[in-house]
């Protein structure tokens, strides 16, 4: 018997444990005492590891099994509720929608980042003397830098090849350097492939609130990131230069349109949201090495126990066995009851009657380790 498999339940405990990972990342990003002590690193270490996890959903023989004795069963229940003449259960139904609003949601994506991308071809380019002077100095393979009317902040595209899109700005050549060394952190980063890759989750998952909301924590946590990287190694002095050119920015850019360049890009800033802006300047100038601190480590290695955790527990319902007339208890064995495995999923018949499904866990306990196992033709 194999060790490790995929079930309907390996995978209804991958986006618990992937939803768990975004709550939790939720909470923390909005803890200032937290990024300023432990880093953003912790919280996008996190992120990877839930992303992995749903991407994942395999279950072990020797995983902790959570029983759920109402909330489970009873949604299992609905699911098998009959409709349309008897003709498809509620669960045939939703599977349905969830694959129609797949497909709907991903030709919208496409939809949306043709348009940016036609939109980009179009802009109106202009010269900027300074900014060829300096992308000169700051030479990184394969990065076209631009400069365009057209929108509002610096912005970082592209995947196979990346673009900077810079507006005009009245900034002086130190704090041009900065804009331009942020933008290329984004592109050695792989920030744009890591929002699309989240954006092809949430269009998988669309039915998730929590995608929704923490779309925005991805580019806060990268823009965070970012920060951590060209400020890591500057003194005060240099790290409120580097503020002091987001605030140039910021104002600057009140006076251009905002354009839709939103879903294939990353921002220098996000001045529509203040929450965030005020943290980059908390964090920057209150944050010491911690990524040299020992606590630092510390909560990496718990995020990756428990990572690795996660894959040992399954949340599946719980069955009992009916009492029959002598108010006995219903006897499994090898004479009246087999296990049909169906699409990776274990049922368990006795007296040719379906009873329950079980995971690959409890397939080598007793008395189900005894039961013959049936493939589903």
């Amino acid at each position: 018997m194999d060790k490790i498999s995929i079930s309907y339940y390996s995978i209804v405990s991958a986006i618990i444990f992937f939803n768990i990972g975004l709550i939790l990342i939720l909470i923390l990003r909005h803890s200032l005492f937290f990024l300023v002590k432990y880093g953003e690193w912790c919280l996008l270490l996190l992120f990877i590891f839930s992303v992995i996890r749903i991407l994942l959903p395999l279950d072990s023989v020797n995983a902790i099994v959570i029983h759920s004795n109402k909330i489970y069963p009873g949604i299992l229940k609905m699911l098998h509720i009959p409709l349309l003449n008897n003709q498809y259960s509620l669960g045939y139904i939703l599977l349905i929608i969830w694959i129609t609003g797949i497909i709907f949601m991903i030709l919208k994506d496409c939809y949306l980042y043709f348009n940016e991308f036609r939109y980009i071809k179009k802009i109106l380019l202009v010269h900027d003397e300074q900014v060829d002077r300096i992308s000169k100095e700051i030479y990184f393979k394969n990065v076209e830098i631009f400069v365009t009317p057209n929108i509002s902040v610096p912005k970082a595209t592209g995947i196979l090849k990346p673009y900077i899109y810079l507006p005009p700005l009245h900034v002086s050549d130190d704090e041009m350097r900065l804009i331009i060394k942020h933008e290329i952190c984004h592109i050695r980063g792989g920030d744009i492939a890591i929002k699309i890759l989240f954006s092809i989750l949430t269009d998988i998952f669309w039915w998730n609130p929590f995608m929704y909301i923490y779309q925005h924590e991805v580019d806060n946590l990268l823009e965070l990131r970012c920060d951590h990287n060209i400020t890591e190694n500057m003194d005060q002095k240099e790290k409120a230069t580097y503020l002091s050119t987001i605030l140039h920015v910021i104002k600057q850019s009140k006076s251009y349109t905002d354009n839709y360049l939103t879903r294939s890009v990353m921002n220098f800033i996000n001045y529509k949201t203040e929450d965030i802006t005020k943290q980059r300047f908390q964090v920057i100038m209150r944050r010491k090495n911690y990524w040299r601190s020992e606590k630092c480590i510390v909560i990496n290695s718990l995020v990756f126990v428990l990572f690795i955790a996660s894959f040992f527990i399954i949340v599946q319902p719980a069955y009992y066995p009916e009492r029959n007339e002598a108010d006995h208890i219903l006897e499994i064995n090898t004479i009246n009851s087999f296990i049909l495995l169906s699409n990776n999923d274990y049922l368990l018949y006795i007296n040719n009657e379906p009873y329950g499904y079980l995971s690959a866990s409890e397939l080598d306990t007793l008395p189900y380790s005894e039961l013959e196992i049936i493939k589903e033709e």
